[in-house]
């Protein structure tokens, strides 16, 4: 399950039952595009401090994100994420993987390549690259075709929940992912 970045921390609660049904959560910080961006405040980075020590205990969170839907890109307003909001997470955390943002291009220097954990080293992403915000066929495109998979996209059947027929799996069988916008590659 991910927490969303323009929502809120969740009660306790909600995480120890996480740990306890073996539930996976990406986290993103409590961050969403303009208007709802960070400040390099002496207020925000004692609540980051705060969400990280009281959430780190939960082995359920396995990944710490920036914001969502604000690309992280150095030289530009988003750049905050990886200078502020993703540096005081990696000070506070340096036993889970961090991302810049969703979506991201990923981190160029201070984390390890292997699983993305911090190292230590200032924390900066690749300074251009592809806009890569895609919400599927209703809004700006066709979504992500899967990195093994079929090119085409077909949208989830409006009756939910989805029939899941158990089926053969396996490196050798095309993969499916889902996205969050209801849309199968």
């Amino acid at each position: 399950l991910r927490v969303w970045g323009g929502g809120m921390f969740l009660l306790d609660e909600w995480y120890e039952a996480c740990d306890e049904l073996g539930v996976i959560v990406y986290h993103d910080m409590q961050y969403a595009q303009s208007g709802h961006s960070p400040a390099t405040t002496a207020v925000q980075d004692a609540e980051l401090r705060h969400q990280v020590r009281r959430l780190s205990s939960h082995a359920s969170i396995v990944i710490w994100d920036g914001c969502n839907e604000c690309q992280v890109k150095m030289g530009t307003d988003t750049e905050i994420y990886a200078t502020f909001v993703m540096t005081v997470v990696a000070e506070e955390d340096t036993s889970r993987t961090i991302w810049p943002s969703c979506p991201a291009g990923g981190w160029t220097t201070g984390v390890h390549q292997l699983d993305a954990r911090p190292n230590g080293n200032k924390l900066t992403t690749p300074a251009n690259g592809p806009d890569i915000e895609v919400h599927g066929p209703y809004l700006h495109g066709t979504g992500f075709p899967a990195v093994n998979g079929d090119s085409k996209l077909d949208l989830f059947d409006a009756n939910i929940p989805i029939k899941v027929v158990p089926g053969s799996t396996g490196p050798t069988f095309q993969n499916i992912f889902a996205s969050e916008f209801g849309a199968v590659v």
